[in-house]
């Protein structure tokens, strides 16, 4: 399935629920949001399902306020008839409830995504692993369906293309994902105000959760492995989105191969999130887990106890480095 059949199916029908993923970042929120206005341009209905809301980096998004968790799906003015999943591929991955994704799984699905997977969940798969962000795959759908790319829309589009590629940093950084955020900068965004509201915009809490981890940070053979627990977040006032993106942090010393971050979601339950850097493949760990991403990011959760868990982290992961050689 692809681009065209996409396009065909959104040409032909009307009333449609654009999700996100869970604990979403710039790239499924941006993603959504421009979808959402280029269907309006289209005269179709729509609204926009993120079960955690719009994470605090997201707030200078235009249109955030459509955006509606599962207790809004009720007060929708109309009943959603076709779905779209935006960066991520199955109604598991934009809720961990079952009766959500029940809830969901009852509407035919249209599935855009750039991530490597394992499954066919939906009737049209649209997944381009090579790609190196939703957002850009957004942007060839709107530009085929004749949507014109105002300035609303082109500040969406290269958020998610901002936060995927690190600003441009990461080896998804290709002479398309260039090409395309010059199409975007020359509708008339900003990337100065993109990039301090995605990368510098940490309040005083955040910073303090940040120094608390690196203390317990623990490195071995190029691997580095934080822990930030409910404990943590409830004294310094943060919430889990806080420690999202402290991961990228150890992977820029020249030593450190692997970065990982484990989240506390609930008792012996921990989110984990994977960086690495060449052709250390963190994905194919993290679908041992059932969870997926990208070669060099990934994300599962795993139960257990902490230690138990970062030993085989530890070991799994030296492995995976040996592969890479």
């Amino acid at each position: 399935m692809s681009l065209e059949a996409t396009k065909g199916r959104i040409l032909s029908n009307n009333n449609f629920l654009i999700a996100c993923h869970y604990n979403p970042d710039a790239d499924t929120i941006g993603a959504a949001l421009a979808l959402y206005q280029g269907l309006r341009q289209l005269q179709k209905t729509c609204a926009v399902l993120s079960k955690d809301g719009i994470p605090k980096d997201c707030n200078f998004l235009p249109f955030i306020n459509v955006a509606v968790d599962f207790s809004g799906l009720d007060m929708l003015p109309f009943t959603p008839e076709h779905l779209i999943i935006v960066d991520c591929n199955s109604p598991k991955r934009v809720s961990q409830e079952r009766n959500h994704q029940e809830r969901l799984s009852l509407l035919p699905t249209i599935v855009i995504d750039h991530h490597e997977i394992n499954g066919s969940y939906g009737d049209i798969q649209w997944i381009e692993p090579d790609t190196a962000s939703t957002t850009m795959l957004v942007n060839r759908l709107l530009k085929a369906l004749n949507v014109e790319i105002n300035k609303d829309i082109a500040l969406c589009l290269y958020a998610g293309l901002c936060i995927d590629t690190g600003n441009f940093r990461h080896d998804n950084t290709t002479s398309e994902a260039l090409r395309v955020a010059a199409e975007l900068v020359k509708v008339g965004i900003s990337p100065t105000r993109v990039y301090r509201a995605l990368f510098e915009s940490w309040s005083s809490e955040k910073f303090r959760l940040f120094k608390e981890t690196l203390q317990g940070l623990e490195e071995r053979d190029g691997i580095a492995i934080m822990t930030v627990t409910r404990e943590m977040l409830a004294r310094h006032g943060c919430s889990d989105e806080d420690a999202g993106n402290f991961v990228d942090f150890p992977k820029r010393s020249v030593y450190i191969k692997v970065s990982v971050m484990l989240r506390e979601v609930s008792e012996g339950k921990y989110r984990i999130s994977m960086r690495s850097k060449g052709d250390v493949n963190v994905a194919q760990l993290a679908v041992l887990y059932g969870g997926g991403g990208h070669k060099n990011a990934a994300g599962c959760t795993i139960e257990g106890e902490p230690l138990i868990i970062k030993k085989e982290l530890f070991s799994r992961l030296s492995e995976a480095i040996s592969q890479a050689g």
